[in-house]
């Protein structure tokens, strides 16, 4: 008879559990003769393993671990289009501020936005098998927003001005923004984080007259640096929920519903630009080179989703 030590390796949910056994062979079988290490596995019946007492190493926070440093990374990821927000909340606070140059931003950035729902939102929720639920959670989103703008209207109308008004719904806009950003972020990040890279890359672009433009009218309306000044650093919470949401929450959600959700921001944002963006800017100031401003943001954030997304 003869004995040899043999690992057996289990796998349970991506995680290592490895017991180290004496395994031996019975005398009926004849000699058998040890290389060392082999591998006891549920082969001849003669083969019986027989674990040794102290010596088992359990991996299962090998997963957990790996799954903390993908959330670390995607949230890295998400601080790129957040960083070019606040780079343009500061541009906003630098430079000296007319309405021309108020109402360019925000044709801007309402230009943006659309290319946002147009160009990289809708076309992805409608992949979702019902197509029908994205549609019905866009127009949710839309409705729900103008509920919530009437609400807040209704609440902030006794004790603040219209600038005052407008400004907070251009920083929710923006804040849906960023929300939706993260989402995609998280959710490209699950199926490659080259994916997720080239989202956030093709984001920043994109959020930096978003920011400009809702510091903007913060001065506007006359709001003080003290608040000024967090209400721009707080863009970096929503930007990073949505990614956290996307991809931890989102994951291992069916298809169906987390680009339910995606059509669900898109309809809200739509809503902004409508209701929000386009009568602030034409209130400050009306051009003829207003629907150029639209639709050079279109293009601004096309051509970043096309050559760096």
């Amino acid at each position: 008879m003869c004995d040899c030590l043999a690992t057996r390796a289990a796998a349970f949910r991506g995680s290592a559990d490895v017991t180290l056994a004496r395994c031996e062979r019975r005398p009926a079988e004849g000699p058998r003769r040890c290389d060392g290490w082999g591998v006891a596995s549920a082969g001849p019946a003669g083969v019986r393993p027989r674990p040794l007492q102290g010596l088992r190493v359990i991996g299962a926070a090998d997963g957990q671990w790996a799954r903390m440093a993908d959330l670390l990374l995607v949230l890295m990821l998400a601080l790129v289009p957040a960083a070019a927000n606040m780079l343009g909340g500061l541009l906003a606070e630098a430079v000296s501020l007319s309405a021309r140059i108020f109402s360019a931003a925000l044709h801007l950035a309402g230009g943006i936005v659309i290319a946002v729902v147009g160009v990289e939102l809708m076309p992805r929720a409608l992949q979702a098998d019902p197509a029908w639920l994205p549609m019905v959670t866009f127009a949710v989103g839309g409705g729900l927003f103008l509920g919530m703008d009437a609400l807040s209207g209704f609440v902030r109308v006794r004790a603040s001005s219209d600038a005052d008004k407008g400004s907070v719904g251009i920083y929710l806009g923006v804040v849906l923004d960023l929300f939706s950003d993260g989402v995609m972020i998280g959710t490209g990040s699950v199926i490659n984080p080259g994916l997720g890279l080239l989202l956030a890359l093709g984001q920043a672009p994109a959020d930096l007259p978003e920011g400009f433009a809702a510091q903007a009218a913060f001065r506007r309306a006359g709001v003080r640096l003290r608040w000024r000044v967090p209400a721009g650093l707080g863009f970096v919470v929503p930007i990073l929920l949505g990614a956290a949401l996307g991809y931890l929450a989102l994951r291992d959600a069916p298809d169906a519903v987390t680009l339910s959700v995606l059509a669900f921001t898109g309809g809200a944002l739509l809503s902004v630009v409508v209701e929000e963006m386009i009568p602030e800017a034409h209130e400050a100031k009306r051009s003829r080179l207003d629907s150029f401003y639209l639709t050079l943001g279109f293009v601004v954030f096309a051509a970043a989703a096309t050559y760096l997304g």
